[in-house]
């Protein structure tokens, strides 16, 4: 299967100090399926949609506000 062929691709590469970045993620089954090979980043639209880089440090901060805040995150929250 396709998740059997992505975890040999993870092992490989961390059997040669590689950090494995997954692109592309787009949703909950993905994101669990990914984890479970020992991925070490994940990015996609599941996350967040493309971000003007002018708005990144805002959202952050709002983020990190919110967190401070109330102890929760979610990436919804932007």
């Amino acid at each position: 299967s396709a998740l059997s062929i992505v975890d040999a691709v993870v092992k490989l590469a961390h059997a040669l100090n590689l950090t494995v970045v997954a692109e592309g993620v787009e949703s909950e089954e993905q994101r669990l399926a990914l984890m479970t090979t020992g991925c070490d980043q994940l990015q996609g639209y599941y996350f967040s949609k493309p971000v003007p880089a002018d708005q990144l440090f805002s959202i952050y901060q709002n983020l990190d506000e919110k967190f401070n805040r109330t102890g929760e995150f979610s990436i919804g929250d932007y």
